[in-house]
């Protein structure tokens, strides 16, 4: 493990993460792995490889998926919970 190679690592994740192969946050899974490898390679074999800095390479935003659901569905749920509240007077 050298410099050279974890460079080819980086690149090769973020390609995958532009082309939309993998996911933002796979892509930050997988630098976190490669920085705790350069940290046993530094360590048990005295290397000098630099950790990787994730905003380097990808922006700083994490995929977002909204999964709020609308307020009548709110609306709905929360009178089903109350009708069966009241059949079995749960509490």
């Amino acid at each position: 493990m050298d410099q050279d190679k974890v460079q080819e690592l980086v690149n090769e994740i973020a390609e995958r993460v532009h082309n939309g192969e993998i996911q933002a946050n796979t892509g930050a899974t997988y630098i976190s792995a490669l920085n705790q490898i350069i940290d046993y390679c530094n360590y048990f074999f005295g290397k000098e490889i630099e950790q990787i800095h994730y905003s380097d390479y990808f922006s700083k935003s994490i995929d977002y998926a909204d999964k709020s659901i609308s307020e009548t569905t709110h609306e709905n749920f929360q009178n089903f919970l109350s009708e069966k509240f009241e059949e079995t007077q749960d509490s």
